[in-house]
């Protein structure tokens, strides 16, 4: 499967080690444009390490203003980077009605899925 835009900010535990900020065991899978909370998991973002999940302290995942410094959009806000995300996925969408969600911000805490916006 493919996972791509997102973002995961919870505690993440296994009895084994497939574990990852972003998703668990990846062998085939796609993973880009996506974020984990460094500091709260400290591990890698998928069980095997592949793909871009890349690991942001929180401190970065809730500032408007530090860049992710990592990956695609590395120039970027991480709201930055979801938003441009979003749009090469609504670009090279084959279907007209599949398209990205929309992303926002407050001040001091980490983007999140817009719900009103019109992807």
């Amino acid at each position: 499967g493919t996972i791509t835009n997102c973002i995961s900010s919870g505690t993440v535990t296994s009895t084994g080690n497939v574990v990852g900020g972003v998703c668990g065991y990846n062998n085939i899978g796609t993973i880009k444009n996506c974020y984990y909370d460094s500091t709260v998991y400290t591990g890698y973002g998928s069980g095997n390490g592949s793909g871009e999940a890349i690991g942001l302290p929180t401190a970065t995942m809730t500032s408007t203003t530090e860049t992710v410094r990592e990956g695609t959009y590395s120039t970027m806000t991480l709201l930055g980077a979801l938003k441009a995300g979003a749009a090469a996925y609504n670009a090279a969408s084959p279907a007209p009605s599949v398209k990205a969600c929309s992303w926002k911000q407050t001040s001091g805490k980490r983007p999140e899925l817009d719900f009103t916006a019109t992807p």
